[in-house]
């Protein structure tokens, strides 16, 4: 099991897609400034994003924050069907929280449950995630935490992944 450690308790003030997107993101950057209130860096990219897929094209880059100094944010957006478990558990392992959009919401990927497999090929080792672990920005109570468990749900309803990086320049 990999799991990141310390993540902000955020829920988003409603259920709305820009009200969840700006938390999630929130909770994966911990940086009022860069995300995602009033006046900052990433507001605007995030109010107008419908999707991971297309809010992964509008914050990538060098943005200005408030007090005039800027940020250069790397976002990447993996479809479902590009993704292996690798990548997933390789992201998480660095202690990078993801985002995940499955049926259509969107999530942040916090853990997962897996085995791992000594192989012969160039990487080496091979992945099987039985759970990915989530955080559903929409609740404060129980349905906060919940899980996409291999077994009983379809990968395919999985639409795709985000990571981001930042660096103050």
């Amino acid at each position: 099991m990999v799991r990141i450690a310390n993540l902000p308790s955020l829920t988003a003030p409603s259920s709305k897609t820009a009200a969840v997107l700006a938390t999630t993101l929130e909770t994966i950057l911990d940086d009022k400034d860069l995300c995602c209130g009033k006046d900052s860096g990433l507001e605007d990219a995030v109010l107008s994003s419908p999707s991971l897929k297309e809010l992964s094209a509008k914050v990538q880059g060098r943005h200005v924050l408030g007090d005039g100094l800027s940020v250069m944010v790397r976002a990447e957006y993996y479809p479902q069907s590009s993704v292996g478990a690798g990548t997933v558990i390789g992201t998480l392992m660095r202690q990078q929280p993801m985002l995940i959009e499955w049926k259509s919401r969107v999530y942040v990927l916090y853990g997962a449950v897996f085995d791992e497999t000594r192989i012969y090929d160039p990487d080496g080792w091979r992945f099987v995630i039985h759970k990915l672990l989530l955080l559903d920005i929409r609740f404060s109570d129980q349905r906060w935490e919940t899980e996409f468990k291999s077994e009983t749900d379809d990968w395919e309803t999985i639409q795709g992944f985000l990571t981001l990086s930042v660096v103050r320049q």
